[in-house]
């Protein structure tokens, strides 16, 4: 009985990155880098994912996750993807008690704080803020120069 653990945790594992590597498009590049992370990882990449995330809350390490693009000329920003990446956060520091900090383009900001305040996250400006309070989350803006990016990035 102690094996069916890592047997459903693997197959839960393969069913959802066969889920979110479907090519609708048909260009098959995403199966060509999926083969290739698969074989680094040496599991399913959900499952890898999922324990690196676990190991990284318990540790108290804050979860980046990156998010949004403007829609241009409009200058506002997709809805889809952080409505999603609230969701997420929330069921982080719900399910693991982590610190989700949101790397977003500067016109998504202001709508990613809304969206986590919503979730129930409280923010805060400065990330290291997040290690003294409870349910905590934190938006940085992000340039979307590319002149700019690698020295944001070094920051």
């Amino acid at each position: 009985m102690s094996n069916i653990r890592p047997l459903v945790a693997e197959a839960v594992g393969e069913n959802l990155d066969a889920l979110v590597t479907i090519d609708l498009r048909g260009y098959h590049v995403g199966r060509i880098l999926y083969r290739a992370a698969r074989k680094e990882a040496g599991e399913p990449l959900v499952l890898a994912a999922a324990r690196s995330l676990i190991a990284d809350a318990r540790r108290g390490k804050p979860i980046f996750i990156l998010t949004g693009f403007p829609f241009e000329p409009f200058g506002k920003p997709e809805l889809d993807g952080i409505v999603g990446t609230a969701v997420v956060a929330r069921a982080l520091d719900l399910a693991l008690g982590a610190r989700p900090v949101i790397v977003t383009d500067p016109v998504t900001v202001p709508v990613m704080r809304d969206l986590l305040t919503l979730a129930g996250l409280n923010l805060y400006e400065d990330p290291r803020d997040l290690e003294r309070y409870p349910h905590s989350g934190a938006v940085i803006p992000f340039t979307t120069d590319t002149r700019e990016a690698i020295d944001a990035a070094r920051r």
